[in-house]
Order: structure tokens, then C-alpha cells, then sequence
């Protein structure tokens, strides 16, 4: 008993002198309870992290900065350690990998329709192109003019638009293919490739040849793909070591890097200035007609927030845009291949649906690899693209 009178005297002695002060803190207290309490069950606070190794504790995870190469792996460790939601932290902002689509629907809390404002470590990118004051649709930070941006390209990505391109897509995939076939005769059997920068060659054929409909040979793929690679990888480093953005902006030719980088963003930037002048003389004589909804019909249509026909560099920059975006094609379909390369039946029952659909041959067999998988699939898809 003598206990609790001292500690209730204790405590009437605080309320005399400090009675506001423990008022405030109860106040903050339940206040906090209550947003506890309000969080979603996925809370983006409450998703695990991976630790951050000594002596790295204000950098966070700079195994981000540091696994360029191999991020998809470090990706995969850390979402079969953790669960479909990984906080991570590279100094002082932090990002959300989601690794489930359904789980991805749970954590859009502001609905669908919600679109957030873009971070500003996003105009990194736009300093990687070398197209500095103008923003791709990418790194708009006004809403209303990113809005308008979407909205004007938007229908050259229909589904009815992108049927169009299938013919473009199945011959530049086998061109693909074949290539890689004539790489696994020349190494004797089951090698080790960069399939993914094959693959970002494909692409950029793509977006070229029919999205943007422009003549065979007018940018060098090839080309594209390195410059493309190397400005996405070196954009993604401004994000995690902010400090390189002022060097290679400002003192561009003291590194072998920043040196590097100037030249692609200079060929990138060429590029979009030349597909924009051989898009002006196309459409000069009658514009742009309403079927058109070709990307480049779209671009040249668009216009910006106020209605107003946008100014030379922003269309350029949206070109621009439209040339680098390729490059996260390759990972989803390196990942798909990943996938389907780890499960032989799967493969064997894709097959079938493919040939069914009568894009493949119907004399596919499950593959006794990944290697022999692209071999065949190559073959089967060449073979069905030229019938």
C-alpha cells in the first residue's frame, strides 16, 4: 500500500506542475492509436525490409546501387524471404516492390482512377537524356500536363491497336529467335547468352518499324539497344547516388562514364529530332487524319494541358520517351522466360496452346532445357510466320 500512495502521489505532483504537458501527450497518443488502428492490412510501414548490413545504416539497401546487374535476382532473394511486399531504402526515400498483382490491388487504397504525383528523382531520367528543360511523359510533375501526355498516346496502345502490330512483333521475335538459334550451332549446344539485350534489339525494331512506322534502317537498333541500356542503368544510379548527376551534368568529360553517357544521350536526342522532322513532312500536307491512331499519328496530334499544339522540344522529348521505354519490355519478358524455363510441363502446355492458336507449328515437343526451348520455339515461330 505504501508503494501505490507514492506512486500516486508521484503522479498528483506531475498534474500539478505539467497537467497541459500529459494532456498533450495523451492526445498524441491516441491519435497515433487511432491511425494504427485505420492502417490497411498492408500497410506500407508495417511490409518487412531487408537489413541493412553495417556500415551502411544512412545509405539503407545499397545492394539497389550496387547489384545493377543482377537486380531481379537480388529481387527474387529477397521476395521469397519476406513475402509479396518489400519496403525497401536507399537514403532517404523509400519504395514498395510488390511482387503479386492481387496483392497489388489491396495496397491502392485511393482507388483506381488515383493517379500519384511523380517523384521528383524522375527528371534523373530526363537529365540522362540530354533533353533538359522538356519532360516525357515519364517525368511530368504538373498532373495536367502528364494527363494530357497519356491521354494523346493512349490509343495507339489499344488492343485493337496492338493486333495490328502483330505481323511487325512475330517477325522481329523470329528475327530474334534465328539469331539465337545460329548462336547455340555455333557454341556447340547449351551456352550461357545475354538473351535480354536480343531481346531489347526486338523491340526497339518494334517500336520503330510499327509503332512509329518508320523506314527499314532509319535508327540502328543494334545501337539503340547499348545506348538505351546504358542511360536506363546510369539514370537508375542518379536516383540511388544523387552525386553523380551533378558530375556527369555539369563535368561530363572527366570520367570514362560520363563521357560515354554524353555520347548516347546525343545520339538518343539526334534520333528523336530526326523521327520528328520525317514525321512533320509525313503528315504536313493533310494532317494527321482521325483513324490514325498509330503512336506516331498520336504524337503529332497531341496536344498539351491548355489545348495548344506543344512545343517542338516536348514532342521531342516524347519521342525520346517512346525510344527508351522498350527498355523494361525485355525484363517482363526475360521474367516470363525465367518462369516457363523452370517448368518443363509448363512449357510443353504452352506449346500446345500456341499451336492451337496456330502461331507455332503442331509438332512442338517439351523442350529438354531452356537453352533447347528458345532453339525450338525459334523454329516453330519462324516456320509458322512464313506460311
Amino acid at each position: 500500500m505504501e508503494q501505490l500512495r507514492s506512486i500516486y502521489a508521484a503522479v498528483e505532483a506531475l498534474m500539478g506542475g505539467n497537467a497541459w504537458f500529459l494532456l498533450g501527450a495523451l492526445a498524441l497518443g491516441a491519435g497515433l492509436l487511432l491511425l494504427s488502428l485505420h492502417r490497411s492490412k498492408y500497410s506500407y510501414y508495417s511490409a518487412p525490409s531487408p537489413p541493412v548490413r553495417a556500415p551502411y545504416w544512412l545509405l539503407g539497401n545499397v545492394e539497389l546501387a550496387e547489384r545493377v546487374t543482377d537486380r531481379h535476382r537480388l529481387y527474387t532473394e529477397w521476395h521469397e524471404r519476406f513475402g509479396p511486399f518489400v519496403r525497401v531504402r536507399v537514403a532517404h526515400r523509400s519504395m514498395l516492390l510488390v511482387a503479386d498483382p492481387a496483392a497489388a490491388a489491396s495496397i491502392l487504397v485511393k482507388g483506381p482512377g488515383y493517379v500519384p504525383q511523380k517523384p521528383p528523382e524522375y527528371t534523373a531520367f530526363d537529365v540522362a537524356h540530354g533533353l533538359q528543360g522538356f519532360n516525357g511523359m515519364l517525368t511530368h510533375q504538373d498532373e495536367a500536363t502528364w494527363k494530357a501526355a497519356r491521354r494523346a498516346i493512349a490509343p495507339a496502345f489499344t488492343i485493337t491497336e496492338v493486333k495490328k502490330q502483330y505481323p511487325v512483333i512475330l517477325g522481329c521475335m523470329c528475327d530474334t529467335m534465328q539469331t539465337l538459334d545460329e548462336a547455340i550451332a555455333a557454341a556447340g549446344g547449351a551456352a550461357d547468352f545475354d538473351i535480354e539485350h536480343h531481346v531489347l534489339v526486338a523491340t526497339n525494331k518494334v517500336v520503330a518499324r510499327g509503332f512509329l512506322q518508320l523506314p527499314e534502317g532509319f535508327i540502328d537498333p543494334e545501337q539503340q539497344a547499348h545506348d538505351v541500356s546504358f542511360i536506363m542503368a546510369t539514370a537508375s544510379r542518379f536516383i540511388c547516388e544523387p552525386w553523380r548527376w551533378v558530375g556527369h551534368l555539369y563535368l561530363p568529360f572527366l570520367t570514362a562514364e560520363g563521357r560515354r553517357l554524353w555520347s548516347a544521350r546525343r545520339r538518343l536526342a539526334a534520333w528523336g529530332e530526326a523521327i520528328y522532322d520525317l514525321l512533320q513532312q509525313r503528315y504536313a500536307a493533310a494532317g494527321v487524319p482521325e483513324q490514325d491512331h498509330s503512336l506516331a499519328g498520336c504524337l503529332m496530334r497531341m496536344t498539351d494541358k491548355h489545348g495548344n499544339k506543344p512545343k517542338r522540344g516536348a514532342v521531342v522529348a516524347e519521342i525520346c520517351d517512346a525510344l527508351t521505354a522498350s527498355e523494361t519490355v525485355p525484363s517482363s519478358i526475360m521474367w516470363t522466360l525465367y518462369c516457363i524455363a523452370m517448368r518443363p510441363k509448363l512449357q510443353q502446355q504452352l506449346q500446345q496452346e500456341l499451336a492451337r492458336a496456330g502461331i507455332t507449328s503442331s509438332t512442338a515437343t517439351a523442350p529438354a532445357g531452356p537453352s533447347s526451348s528458345s532453339s525450338s520455339s525459334g523454329s516453330d515461330a519462324a516456320h509458322s510466320f512464313s506460311q
